[in-house]
């Protein structure tokens, strides 16, 4: 068994083998790649940022051994977000390379990025008016004209004109899948239950 683990600042990565046992090798790699996974269609996703150092040359491993790495000057353009649909992320990949007839040993380690900004200082509500001319104009309102992903979007519809019938006013929820699982059922009762028999 093999055990690869990266410290806590990002900057070495030690790998184990098991006591009493060598692990013949073609190399080892680390990697930082950004990437966009697309979680229901793996096909599309895209790696945006990659970087590769090769931390030994083809040899042996035996025992306990570090091997320090840096990346630098890597840009991390974007935050890291996972969603329903897409994941961004950044990560390390350590990678024992193995002979054709031996699976490579890999592992990966997430970091998380967060950008931290501050609020812009002007940030008016902003005010669209969209319809269909001399039948239907609706105006919206938004308290701000920029959102961060975690906001809550508070605003105010006006129907301003309306000459056709408008039956049902609604949104559209883009959402794949949907899970539902009753966790509880409940009965009311007013009053005594009634004994039957």
């Amino acid at each position: 068994m093999t055990v690869i683990s990266v410290d806590g600042t990002g900057r070495k990565v030690q790998i184990e083998v098991k006591e009493g046992k060598t692990i013949q090798h073609l190399g080892i790699r680390v990697e930082f790649i950004g990437s966009i996974e697309m979680l229901y269609d793996r096909e599309n996703s895209q790696e945006f940022t990659s970087l590769v150092r090769e931390l030994e040359d083809p040899g042996a491993l035996s025992g306990l051994r570090r091997f320090p790495f840096v990346f630098t000057d890597v840009e991390k353009s974007y935050e890291s977000y996972s969603g329903i649909n897409v994941r961004l992320r950044y990560f390390v990949r350590v990678t024992i390379l193995r002979s054709q007839y031996t699976p490579n040993i890999m592992k990966e380690f997430d970091i998380v990025v967060l950008h931290a900004k501050k609020e812009p200082i002007e940030n008016p509500p902003i005010r669209m008016e969209v319809g269909i001319e001399d039948s239907l104009h609706i105006e919206f309102e938004y308290v701000r004209s920029s959102f961060h992903l975690r906001d809550v979007v508070i605003g105010k519809i006006y129907f301003l004109l309306v000459c056709i019938p408008v039956s049902t006013v609604g949104g559209k929820k883009m959402r794949v899948g949907e899970k539902r699982a009753e966790l509880a059922r409940f009965t009311e009762q007013d009053g005594y239950p009634e004994r039957f028999g």
